[in-house]
């Protein structure tokens, strides 16, 4: 339900909750399910089977099911996680032990190629030449590039983690936009807008419901988007 709400202020409903949500319900159950396992010895009802033993263990079976589809996109789910400041890299090598932890270097070296297939290389805008004066292009003609001594990617990810906090005061957004590399801040942006859940689409559909009435249904579909962005912007006090 946590992964239901709209993520305005980068929790509850943001991306990157998807992965350790998935972990805290596989351990909860796990938990619960060798607990209730010990009480039947106890009791010496070896012959008993405990219902809620089986519920736990047919939800366990049906997370892990979900939790492996994540595996085929690492790009998306894991990447997440590693632009949360508080969970970062040390996240996975915490988490992800045993067997688990043969895939946090595949997963590592996925998003570091997409760090350099799309994003290392975004700089920051330039200003117009329309709007610079000569002296200035001549200083930018005699700077040198810098010589990019560390990958900001692998600062990142190994920087130690940002202490938890709740998102919904403190805004993950917010932190993100000022964070010094344009590079490394785009691509968590457009990550991280990702919502968790199809939770809102759904909501749209039960306000478009409410919106295509039978005096109004041959409204088309330019006119309905904008009518629905509109709304969006009015409810979020983007517009007046």
């Amino acid at each position: 339900m946590r992964l239901q709400g709209q993520g305005k202020a980068g929790s509850h409903g943001v991306i990157w909750e998807a992965l350790p949500a998935l972990d805290y319900l596989l351990e909860y159950c796990e938990t619960k399910k060798n607990e209730l396992a010990v009480q039947a010895r106890h009791a010496r009802r070896h012959s008993t089977v405990n219902p809620l033993q089986v519920a736990y263990q047919n939800a366990w079976e049906k997370l892990r099911k979900y939790n492996d589809l994540t595996d085929e996109a690492h790009e998306i789910y894991a990447a997440a996680a590693l632009l949360n400041p508080c969970l970062r890299k040390r996240y996975f090598i915490d988490r992800w032990t045993d067997d688990a932890a043969a895939y946090i270097e595949p997963m590592m070296s996925k998003n570091k190629s997409i760090w350099e297939k799309k994003y290392r290389q975004i700089l920051p805008e330039e200003p117009s030449e329309e709007f610079r004066s000569s002296f200035d292009a001549f200083i930018a003609g005699v700077q040198h590039q810098p010589t990019m001594t560390e990958d900001e990617f692998d600062k990142y990810v190994d920087a130690p983690q940002k202490k938890a906090v709740k998102w919904k005061e403190e805004n993950l957004f917010r932190w993100w936009m000022e964070y010094p590399c344009a590079s490394l801040r785009q691509w968590a942006f457009d990550t991280l807008s990702i919502p968790a859940m199809s939770t809102e689409i759904e909501r749209v559909f039960s306000s478009s419901k409410r919106t295509i009435t039978v005096d109004r249904n041959a409204l088309s579909n330019e006119s309905f988007e904008a009518l629905q962005c509109m709304k969006h912007w009015l409810d979020n006090k983007l517009v007046e």
